[in-house]
């Protein structure tokens, strides 16, 4: 599956096959890098212009359009 973002950056969250997701902060000290997570997924940023494949295996869950601007609270955007 492969994402091409457009005009805006894609968030693409997704579950890596045999990687442990909502894991306990302790445990996942102990094991190797990048093999277990306290996050209850991983997410890819795809930038304007890019495409991004999912590795294979893996879960795709869910797509966001990263729209918007951020404002200083109580403030709108011009």
């Amino acid at each position: 599956m492969n994402f091409t973002a457009g005009a805006f950056p894609l968030a693409i969250d997704h579950r890596l096959e045999g990687k442990l997701y909502n894991a306990n902060p302790i445990p996942v000290k102990a094991l190797p890098k990048g093999a277990a997570t306290t996050d209850p997924f991983d997410t890819q940023i795809v930038d304007p212009g890019d495409t991004w494949e999912l590795p294979a295996g893996a879960e795709f869950i869910r797509q966001r359009e990263l729209r918007g601007a951020a404002t200083p609270q109580g403030t709108t955007p011009d």
